[in-house]
């Protein structure tokens, strides 16, 4: 007897094993992550020794993505499609901020990010929770953040 693999599966496994380094992706809370038990699941079939029993595993597994899929509750990426979000312009407030090495201040910022300084500018002011604090994209991918008026400071995101 002849085993046959039926299209779909044959075509959807194919286009899976062939798109590495795409990733899967979760489009959960605007955040995208790698590896998805979903994909992960159809990999895993791939160890069942019996042919049957295998494709079987597949069968489903490709059915559950192909559910997800329409449902838009996953997306296939390759590596070039995926690009990183920038930040254009961000007002915030202090939550804490504190120095460290020769005067340069680490920010904690109420979104939730930390930033640390990266220039040597010297602030007239300390920093403190509740100061208003609004970060733009600078020069060859950098960032400024003016903190209260003041002058601005050459910042990197550390969280």
């Amino acid at each position: 007897m002849k085993n046959t693999i039926a299209p779909t599966v044959l075509y959807g496994c194919t286009a899976i094993f062939t798109l590495a380094p795409s990733v899967l992706l979760a489009k959960d809370n605007d955040e995208m992550t790698a590896p998805l038990a979903i994909f992960q699941a159809v990999l895993d079939c791939r160890e069942v020794i019996e042919s049957m029993t295998r494709l079987a595993c597949f069968d489903e597994k490709v059915e559950t993505l192909a559910v997800a899929n329409d449902n838009k509750e996953i997306i296939l990426a390759d590596k070039g499609q995926i690009k990183e979000e920038r930040i254009e312009r961000l007002e915030t407030t202090v939550i804490s901020a504190s120095k460290f090495g020769f005067g340069k201040w680490v920010i904690t910022l109420a979104e939730g990010g930390t930033w640390q300084q990266t220039d040597s500018v010297r602030l007239i002011r300390d920093p403190r929770p509740g100061d208003p604090v609004t970060i733009k994209t600078g020069a060859i991918g950098s960032y400024m953040a003016n903190i209260n008026g003041q002058r601005a400071i050459r910042v990197k995101q550390i969280k």
